[in-house]
């Protein structure tokens, strides 16, 4: 079971852990919903979740793997810049909602949507953007093809 609200930027799901109890989610505005479609095809109406047709229009999702941006993160943030962020409260702030954003079970099958309205602030705090993390998954991406690829041996069996 998934709770979701509507908030002023859109819809939004309550981390999946700690749960809090069905009626801590009601009183805080959540609505409780069954289904796995994505929070873009989610709205809320007369206190009901209402799924949404799935449109034609500018894309609203872009799906990667959560290992995979995990690791371009890595590579794009230098560990002493990032410890010297994460020491001012309200950067640790916004690390800590990146953090609910990456293990909230609204993202299927271990992936992360880059287009979440959520992703890009987060990033921008850190220096970041949609853009430069997909440049460096691509590279991450195109490293792994070439090391799968390149037909070495690790001499196991010779």
């Amino acid at each position: 079971m998934r709770y979701i609200r509507k908030r002023d930027s859109g819809i939004e799901e309550a981390p999946a852990s700690p749960f809090r109890g069905k009626s801590w989610y009601l009183a805080n505005g959540y609505l409780a919903y069954s289904g796995t479609l994505a929070l873009s095809r989610l709205s809320i109406a007369d206190g009901a979740v209402v799924e949404l047709e799935e449109t034609e229009s500018a894309a609203t999702e872009e799906w990667v793997d959560k290992e995979t941006f995990i690791n371009a993160l890595a590579s794009l943030l230098d560990s002493d810049t990032l410890a010297k962020e994460l020491s001012v409260p309200n950067t640790f702030k916004t690390g800590l909602k990146g953090l609910a954003l990456l293990t909230t079970n609204a993202a299927p099958d271990g992936q992360i949507n880059l287009l979440d309205a959520r992703v890009e602030p987060w990033l921008e705090t850190f220096g970041l953007t949609r853009e430069l993390v997909r440049q460096e998954i691509q590279t991450l991406e195109d490293v792994v093809e070439s090391d799968s690829g390149s037909g070495e041996s690790d001499g196991a069996d010779v």
